[in-house]
């Protein structure tokens, strides 16, 4: 593995400058950006992909094949942003995408496409169950799990003084209901209402706090007899970036609810299950993070931790989850990331990774990561 690393450290040393292109026309600026970026990944333990998954983690009694390297540009990103004055305001569009598969292979992969206008955003952004401030930078495309969703959807939007509250589909990340163990009961998801979620952000001081909210029900539908059930979850992500000096700064999160499903970041449960008498029942959740950055020469290093929890033992016990199904992961992480010159950000990591399941079965996994980037 060291000389593989080594090798890394030596592809690390090309660079080149680039800058955003712009094009005008009438009323219209638009702006081509994006980046090319080389990830550079040894698995001392099982191959987790082009970004962990923590579901690929080898417990401790299974035999799998260790030690994998792969390099993949699949994380490269292009977008094209337009801002169009007109008498009520300016309109800002943007259409964004990138490679990002855990395969690294495509297809392009949207990953913004919406319109902004005077605090209204309209189409695939950011949740407005995710604030940003607990989130460290890290090398791999994950991050620390167990904050609030970093991941977009389709969403209405309306941002005022920094409140938002915002109307959103939920998808398909958002999990889906477990099915009992009873065969004459074999659920389909269904989707009658919109996510409902708000947020406020704010300083108290130097220090910036966040807090989020959503309430969304959870339905299924069985064919066999003809009826459904439906229950309502929620969520509640507190979060705070704290800048302890000129060159430090302290990042945390905690998340808890029921039925929130992937609004908990890679939360490791579904939402909900159906018992055996056909009822829905909403699972519990927890998820904590902690991050401290230490700007050092041109860069930063950045070292942090995240959890993400489910409470499955009732649903266990009703039978609608094994107790081989995965209750809680982790990570942790440090890193040094440093751009030595405009449109240039080289990168150096190490991650342990863990997944533990309801049974008490556990493994690990170890990653070590070189990136190279160049922005335009």
């Amino acid at each position: 593995m060291k000389k593989r690393f080594c090798t890394f450290l030596s592809l690390s040393a090309f660079s080149l400058t680039a800058s955003a292109i712009e094009i005008n026309a009438g009323q219209s600026t638009a702006t081509i950006y994006g980046f090319a970026k080389l990830n550079m990944i040894y698995d001392v333990d099982a191959r987790l992909g082009t970004f962990v998954t923590h579901k690929g983690i080898a417990l401790d009694d299974e035999n799998v094949a260790e030690g994998h390297t792969q390099f993949d540009a699949s994380h490269s990103r292009l977008g094209v942003k337009i801002l169009t004055d007109t008498p009520r305001g300016a309109v800002t569009t943007v259409i964004e995408g990138d490679f990002n598969t855990p395969a690294g292979t495509g297809p392009f992969r949207l990953r913004h496409a919406y319109a902004q206008w005077n605090g209204i955003i309209a189409g695939q952004y950011w949740t407005n169950f995710w604030g940003g401030l607990s989130t460290l930078p890290t090398l791999d495309h994950l991050g620390q799990v167990g904050q609030g969703a970093v991941l977009r959807q389709p969403q209405l939007r309306y941002t005022s003084d920094g409140f938002s509250i915002a109307l959103e589909d939920g998808g398909s990340w958002r999990g889906s209901v477990s099915s009992s163990s009873d065969p004459s009961i074999s659920p389909a998801n269904k989707n009658e209402l919109p996510d409902l979620t708000a947020k406020y952000q704010g300083k108290i001081g130097p220090a910036k706090a966040g807090i989020s909210g959503v309430i969304r029900q959870i339905q299924y539908y069985d064919q066999a007899s003809n009826s459904e059930e439906s229950g309502f979850g929620y969520g509640i992500n507190v979060e705070t970036q704290i800048p302890l000096s000129d060159l430090i700064t302290l990042r945390g999160a905690i998340t808890y609810g029921q039925g929130m499903g992937g609004y908990q970041y890679q939360n490791p449960s579904d939402p909900a299950y159906v018992d055996t008498d056909g009822d829905l029942e909403v699972i519990d959740s927890f998820g904590t993070t902690l991050g401290l950055s230490l700007r050092a020469g041109p860069g930063s290093f950045n070292m942090g931790y995240g959890m993400s929890k489910a409470d499955i033992d009732d649903a266990v016990e009703a039978g609608a989850l094994s107790n081989a199904e995965n209750e809680s992961y982790d990570s942790i992480y440090l890193n040094y990331i440093w751009s030595p010159m405009s449109g240039v950000t080289y990168g150096l990591e190490a991650g342990r990774h863990t997944r533990e399941a309801q049974n008490g079965d556990d493994g690990e996994a170890v990653r070590v990561q070189a990136q190279v980037v160049y922005a335009f």
